[in-house]
């Protein structure tokens, strides 16, 4: 009931755009102030948590676990749409120092463990991605997979219908201005496959992905030597 009453008070609030800048350990994305931003840093005495009647321990209790770092809530159309990002250790290669040959073999096997979707391989200037568009358990979901210095990061949008090919082409140019900080994993890789099994995103199957995909960079790593 809490969150209904949460998301209706959303769908009454006018917004204003502009940008602001959130930096997530090696990442920095700039997120419109169209949306609904925090972070674990943002949430203490926060007005629009105020406004919204959402606590800060609530918040504070979607941050605990360190997987979602950033958490971002906007509305059109009467509808909600929210934004993650989402990390995860993985000791493993930089997607950006893959071949061609290697990011299309981690595309494959990632569509593999999706469901109704597909999948490509999304170059930027500062990362390379891979990028899932695809469904699950009633939501329409994109990802966009990246690892760097030993970290996965997911940029997941999320919503109950589909996604125009025009704001998919808005969610392309946000990842493509996402910068990172300098390379540190110059020595050899450790591949740890192991999985904690904890759920990252309920009605979503990305803690699945991220580990099946940690097991198949490895392979990669292994077939370089």
């Amino acid at each position: 009931m809490k969150k209904i009453i949460f998301i209706l008070t959303m769908l009454l609030i006018p917004f204003s755009v502009m940008a602001s800048e959130y930096k997530l350990s090696d990442m920095n994305i700039n997120v419109s102030d169209d949306w609904y931003t925090f972070t674990k840093d943002n949430i203490r005495n926060n007005q629009d948590l105020k406004l919204l009647g959402v606590s800060e321990e609530y918040m504070n209790n979607l941050f605990a676990s360190d997987l979602y770092r950033l958490d971002a809530i906007k509305f059109e159309n009467d509808e909600v749409i929210e934004l993650f990002v989402i990390t995860k250790d993985v000791n493993t290669l930089n997607t950006i120092d893959m071949t061609d040959d290697e990011l299309n073999e981690v595309k494959d096997y990632y569509k593999k463990l999706i469901l109704n979707g597909n999948t490509e391989v999304f170059k930027t200037d500062n990362n390379n991605y891979i990028k899932a568009i695809y469904s699950d358990k009633n939501l329409n979901i994109i990802d966009y997979y990246a690892t760097y210095n030993n970290v996965g990061y997911t940029v997941k949008i999320q919503r109950k219908s589909a996604f125009s090919q025009e704001e998919i082409n808005k969610f392309d140019e946000m990842v493509k201005n996402i910068t990172f900080g300098n390379k540190t994993n110059d020595v050899e890789p450790v591949i740890d496959t192991k999985e904690d099994g904890n759920s990252i995103l309920t009605g979503a199957i990305i803690g699945a992905i991220i580990g099946s995909i940690i097991g198949l960079i490895g392979y990669i790593i292994k077939n370089r030597k």
